[in-house]
């Protein structure tokens, strides 16, 4: 619960942020260092005596993950056994949740860019021989402040597959832009090529209307903005007269009293 102490009595657990059947996300203060945390915790107490064994191929798999250098991973600090439990234990990031971002309105364009140095990092990774990244949930993608999206929650369930990684993906991006731009995609690498092409439209889009913009300038040329200065300039003479030729007869005027 939000508010106990965990892993004998390191972390103060301070909200859940979600959670599978048997792993759960949990934004937590390490006592020790003083610092925020996220906890990846990983509950093999079904599996019996093979508990031991489903928590180190869970350790095994997330080492090679640790060893990962990308602004779409948290830095994973430490990995430790809480009974049955296999914890993962990242740095947490100044972010906010997918559905937090998807309530400000996102563009299409904005929802691939932020979504792109993920969707690299899982084709890089599926690249690799039986690489996966173990995206079995949305919310465990988070925002960062500078708009890129990235593995809040690291930790590899042994049961984890590419063609999960892959769903949740395409959910993430539809949960932005509540569209249907990348669900039913087969691969990393075309999830990635879905999301190049929908920056590189909307960036053919920006330079275009850009062009525009200009050409109407050059079209308008100077002259137009001669002439608006010459009608300034001509209605500030005329009011100056005015004021001129008032002045003048109101001073005849009153000679003549």
């Amino acid at each position: 619960m939000p508010g106990a102490l965990f892993a004998a009595g390191r972390y103060r657990l301070l909200e859940r942020c979600d959670a599978t059947s048997d792993t759960g996300f949990w934004h937590a203060h390490d006592l020790a260092t003083g610092q925020d945390v996220a906890l990846t915790v990983v509950d093999f107490a079904g599996r019996g005596p093979d508990a031991a064994a489903a928590v180190a191929d869970c350790f095994a798999g997330t080492v090679w993950l640790g060893r990962v250098r990308s602004a779409a991973l948290a830095p994973i600090l430490d990995m430790v056994v809480v009974e049955s439990a296999a914890v993962v234990v990242s740095e947490w990031l100044p972010s906010r949740t997918l559905a937090e971002v998807a309530a400000g309105g996102p563009s299409a364009a904005g929802a691939a860019a932020a979504l792109l140095p993920l969707a690299r990092g899982v084709q890089g990774a599926h690249r690799r021989p039986e690489r996966v990244v173990s995206l079995d949930n949305p919310n465990r993608i988070r925002v960062g402040m500078d708009g890129t999206a990235y593995l809040a929650f690291p930790g590899l369930h042994p049961s984890a597959t590419r063609q999960e990684d892959v769903r949740v993906l395409g959910a993430a991006y539809d949960e932005l832009t509540a569209g249907t731009g990348c669900s039913g995609a087969s691969s990393a690498d075309l999830v990635v090529r879905t999301l190049e092409y929908i920056v590189a439209q909307a960036e053919v889009a920006a330079a275009r209307a850009e062009a525009l913009d200009a050409e109407a300038v050059s079209a308008a040329g100077p002259d137009q903005g001669g002439s608006e200065v010459n009608v300034r300039l001509f209605v500030a003479i005329s009011v100056v007269a005015l004021v001129f030729l008032g002045a003048l007869g109101w001073f005849v005027g009153t000679s003549l009293v």
